[in-house]
């Protein structure tokens, strides 16, 4: 966002922001007075082992405060694990976040990729996986994927998970977006094997209540790995306002369900409209943003994205995403008049293509 604003000289206030998946319906109303309650705690050093938050965080999960770390933000671990395990070879289904491969690489592990397919809406083909298990060191799956959408069950993933076991593999499964799922008990990973020492579950807090400026994230796994994932992290990357913040938002039990009942009316919205629009392809979502693959002449992703720019809106270019190409998009599902802005922007758009 930071770029388009210096590039166009856009006041930051006026940028609608389609290429960030965060919730829709905003950070809940109490967050200011938590902030401000909490204030006078930023002269002290935060508590390095977030306690407060990850006994929250136990409660909500049903696991012991053992099995949880917490981190700045979902992409620590993602950093971390790779780090932690001194990952040399891991396997990454695409089209899916680029940030995996970053962080196997920047360890100088090699990446074996695995390519999910358009005409399938990239849903994930479980028994093809398995048989590119042996040999890999860590399995990432990122569940609902991020850019696709496409989701898969606790069946599915505890298929992949049994194949991981026979194998010594680590998994680790990425649920940043599973709020946002339709049925969450039916794809969050299960209970029964969330505190497996070679289970790595990536949640993170910044989408469901739209705090991505405090960074926030958490790793469920077992005590083992925790402790070994701990002792890779540097201190206090957890700053005070973001625990005291996220301690109280898990409390909130309204305000998430408001914000998946908005996210699946908002989506539902958005996507029948953009099936409306001639030169795009909305792909099923079972996140907070849709897929789109555009079949307007010579418009692309780049010119898409630069037309809209201009106008204050911002999309996800998704050609420098392995798997994909110059031709989708991704858009974050918003509120009701951002997503009409958005709607008659891109018809204009893609009328002209």
């Amino acid at each position: 966002m930071y770029k388009i604003v210096r590039k166009y000289n856009i006041p930051e206030n006026s940028i609608v922001d389609f290429s960030s998946n965060i919730n829709p319906a905003g950070y809940p109303r109490g967050t200011g007075g938590i902030i401000k309650k909490s204030i006078k705690s930023i002269v002290r050093y935060p508590d390095p082992d977030c306690t407060r938050l990850r006994n929250g965080l136990s409660g909500v999960l049903g696991v012991s405060p053992g099995n949880i770390a917490v981190g700045n933000g979902a992409i620590e671990f993602i950093y971390l694990i790779p780090q932690m395990l001194g990952v040399k070879r891991a396997l990454i289904p695409v089209p899916s976040f680029n940030e995996y491969e970053a962080s196997v690489k920047i360890q100088n592990g090699k990446c074996i990729f695995f390519r999910t397919h358009e005409e399938k809406n990239y849903k994930l083909d479980v028994d093809a996986l398995k048989k590119r298990i042996p040999g890999v060191d860590l399995v990432f799956i990122c569940n609902p994927n991020n850019p696709t959408g496409s989701i898969l069950n606790k069946d599915e993933l505890l298929y992949i998970l049994k194949a991981c076991r026979m194998h010594g593999v680590f998994l680790c499964i990425d649920e940043v977006f599973i709020d946002f799922a339709d049925d969450i008990k039916g794809a969050a990973v299960p209970d029964s094997v969330r505190t497996e020492k070679n289970v790595l579950l990536v949640r993170s807090m910044t989408k469901l209540f739209a705090i991505p400026g405090l960074r926030l994230g958490y790793l469920v796994s077992g005590r083992e790995t925790i402790d070994r994932i701990n002792d890779c992290r540097p201190p206090w990357s957890v700053n005070t306002l973001a625990q005291s913040v996220a301690s109280e938002l898990l409390k909130d039990k309204e305000f998430v369900q408001r914000s998946r009942e908005c996210v699946r009316r908002e989506k539902d919205f958005l996507t029948g409209c953009l099936k409306n629009i001639k030169g795009i392809e909305p792909f099923p979502s079972q996140a907070n943003f849709i897929l789109c693959k555009l079949k307007a002449g010579r418009m692309n992703s780049r010119r898409l994205s630069e037309k809209l720019a201009r106008k204050g809106i911002l999309i996800r270019d998704c050609s420098d995403f392995r798997g994909l190409n110059e031709k989708f998009i991704r858009l974050a599902v918003k509120g009701r008049k951002e997503n009409q802005m958005l709607v008659g922007a891109m018809k204009k758009a893609l009328g002209g293509a």
